[in-house]
C-alpha cells in the first residue's frame, strides 16, 4: 500500500486535485478510499507522511457535497 500512496503523493505535487487545478472524477474516486484507510491506525500512520494526500482528501472533506454523502458509523 505505501508504494500506491507514494505514487498518489506524486501526483498531487503542490495541487489540491489529483488532475489538473479543478475536481475529476479521480478525485471522486480516491475520497472515499482515503476516507476509509483513515479509519484503521496502520494506514492512518502510512497517510500522516503524506502530506499531499492530506491535504486533498482535506479539500474534499470541505465539500458539502462529500460531507452529505459520508455515512454514519456508531
Amino acid at each position: 500500500m505505501a508504494k500506491q500512496l507514494d505514487v498518489l503523493e506524486q501526483a498531487y505535487g503542490g495541487r489540491d486535485f489529483l488532475v489538473g487545478n479543478a475536481l475529476s472524477m479521480a478525485d471522486l474516486f480516491l475520497a472515499p478510499i482515503v476516507e476509509y484507510l483513515g479509519m484503521f491506525p496502520e494506514s492512518q500512520a502510512l497517510l500522516e507522511t503524506r502530506p499531499n494526500i492530506r491535504r486533498g482528501h482535506a479539500v474534499m472533506r470541505a465539500r458539502p457535497s462529500y460531507a452529505a454523502t459520508q455515512p454514519k458509523f456508531d
